[in-house]
């Protein structure tokens, strides 16, 4: 679906963010990114979303980047705000041909389901930040993506919500054959949502380890593995790094 070969990125020909990243997304799978805040992990995305180019090495995938199968959903969560939320969530066949129209049935079921389905003449700035963002994912789902670069969707979410959503993002991985790629910063939800999890380093930045997650020792191993990694992890002083 998506490989990424020998990334490296800089900010203003200072020292690299990326240093040698190497990455490949598995069609039918989800990816969680975990690593250090400020480490790039949204520089990553952006990437490979074909949004900023490479400074050195290269992503080849079969889908166009960016492009109607490429659905990617920022921590901001980017609505319009003269739009209801009804209106942000069918945004996406009006901007481009390949896309169709989304069914009333299916949209709402996911308004329902991620208990929106008050909201769905409600102003982004009538909204909470978490009803905002549970929006922005039910806008890319309803687009019907292969392929899902997603922020942090789940950041503001209370445990419940936290639950809701990721049933409905495996759900619809399983079901359409999508691939998924999560930043987070949740351990818990990494090992209950990922098929694999890919840890980084801090600047400049490399993919440390990869965790298969196939059966639930495997989640149990990973879940103890990477506690003892965090745990043991230098903290950085109030403030620094985002």
């Amino acid at each position: 679906m998506l490989k990424a070969s020998h990334l490296r990125y800089s900010y203003h020909a200072g020292s690299p963010v990326l240093e040698d990243v190497d990455l490949a997304l598995e069609e039918g799978k989800i990816t969680c990114l975990l690593g250090p805040s400020g480490c790039g992990k949204t520089t990553l995305l952006s990437l490979l979303a074909g949004l900023v180019p490479p400074q050195q090495g290269e992503i080849t995938s079969d889908i166009e980047r960016p492009g109607p199968a490429l659905g990617y959903v920022t921590q901001d969560s980017d609505l319009l705000p003269w739009l209801t939320a009804e209106k942000n969530a069918a945004l996406a066949s009006s901007l481009h041909p390949a896309i169709a129209p989304p069914d009333k049935v299916h949209m709402g079921a996911l308004f329902d389901h991620l208990n929106l389905s008050g909201c769905k003449h409600a102003y982004p700035h009538e909204m909470s930040g978490g009803q905002r963002q549970r929006l922005a994912l039910i806008r890319t789902l309803i687009a019907n993506p292969r392929l899902l670069l997603l922020d942090e969707p789940l950041g503001h979410l209370d445990a419940v919500l936290r639950l809701k959503a990721a049933q409905v993002l495996r759900r619809y991985v399983a079901e359409n054959k999508a691939t998924a790629l999560i930043v987070t910063h949740q351990l818990d939800e990494a090992v209950h949502l990922a098929d694999r999890i890919v840890t980084l380093s801090d600047k400049p930045t490399r993919v440390l380890d990869v965790y298969s997650l196939d059966t639930p020792v495997s989640r149990r191993d990973a879940f103890m593995a990477l506690s003892e990694t965090l745990a043991n992890a230098v903290v950085r002083p109030e403030g620094e790094g985002a």
